[in-house]
C-alpha cells in the first residue's frame, strides 16, 4: 500500500492561528480537510508566497470571503515581470538566485 503525503509540520511562515481558523471555516463548511488537502493546501500558500504574496493575508481572504480554497484575488494580483509592482527586495532577490542557479540569465 502506498503512503500519501500528509502535512508533518506547519511552515513557520504560516500563522498557526490563522491556519486553524481556516480549518474552523472550512469545517463549517462541511468541508473538512484530510490530512493529504492539508499538505495541498501549504503547498499552494508556498507556491504564492514564492511569487510574493502573503500567506497569512491569504488564508485571511479566504476566510473573509467565505471561500473553501485559497486564491489570489484579481486585484492583488501582481505583474510578473522582475521588479514588478509589489514584490519586496528579498522575494526578488530569492527569484533571481533560483533563475540563476537554473542557468537563467537574470537582469
Amino acid at each position: 500500500m502506498k503512503k500519501t503525503k500528509c502535512l508533518e509540520e506547519l511552515p513557520e511562515w504560516i500563522d498557526e492561528f490563522r491556519w486553524e481558523q481556516f480549518k474552523i471555516h472550512r469545517n463549517q463548511m462541511r468541508k473538512k480537510m484530510t490530512s493529504y488537502a492539508e499538505f495541498l493546501m501549504v503547498e499552494k500558500l508556498r507556491k504564492f508566497r514564492e511569487e510574493g504574496y502573503d500567506a497569512n493575508e491569504l488564508l485571511d481572504l479566504a476566510i473573509e470571503r467565505g471561500w473553501q480554497s485559497i486564491w489570489v484575488p484579481k486585484d492583488m494580483q501582481k505583474v510578473k515581470t522582475r521588479g514588478g509592482f509589489g514584490l519586496d527586495p528579498d522575494q526578488q532577490m530569492e527569484i533571481a538566485m533560483k533563475d540563476l542557479k537554473k542557468g537563467k540569465y537574470v537582469n
